[in-house]
């Protein structure tokens, strides 16, 4: 992959860190207001899990949960809290809920983009100005990350499967 056909971006990056889940920008998706995305991906993953249980007491853990991550001031106050708040350390998962999660993170995460680009127009201008550039959600860690990826320095291959620059990409293309 040609280096200057990519575009890397996190959170701290000098130039398209506005991709990164953790930029604070505040948007609405379904009646519901949040500050990053971040907070949006955790509370649709307990939300959508407890819309999906029967067991009525699970039900409720879950839809409060969900909660914690919505508003202008939610529980998690910061998308790192949020992140630390949806992951292993936050509300533990079973196995069927992980699985079902896992297959419908990245239709979430979509809408989650397409809601951001429609609330922030600066944004949507960034995502029109990378053109056709690879989108590279940079991500160090890890032997092989799901949401975002990093390249090789000596083989120049993409490490990673880098989930969230190519759910960028596929908004672009649909602009």
């Amino acid at each position: 992959m040609d280096m200057s056909d990519i575009i890397k971006f996190y959170s701290k990056s000098k130039l398209f860190k506005e991709f990164s889940n953790f930029t604070l920008h505040s948007f609405e998706i379904d009646n519901n207001i949040f500050i990053s995305g971040e907070h949006a991906f955790h509370y649709f993953k307990y939300n959508l899990l407890s819309v999906k249980t029967e067991n009525l007491v699970r039900k409720d853990e879950l839809e409060n949960y969900s909660l914690k991550f919505v508003g202008l001031e939610p529980h998690f106050k910061t998308p790192l809290d949020a992140k630390r708040g949806g992951g292993k350390r936050g509300k533990s998962l079973n196995n069927d809920e992980i699985n079902f999660w896992n297959e419908i993170s990245s239709e979430v995460q979509y809408k989650i983009c397409n809601s951001r680009i429609s609330a922030d127009n600066d944004l949507k201008m960034s995502l029109l100005k990378s053109d056709k550039k690879y989108l590279l959600h940079q991500e160090n860690r890890g032997k092989s990350p799901i949401w975002g990826g990093r390249i090789d320095k000596n083989t120049g291959e993409l490490i990673g499967q880098n989930k969230l620059g190519k759910i960028w990409m596929k908004v672009r293309e649909e602009l």
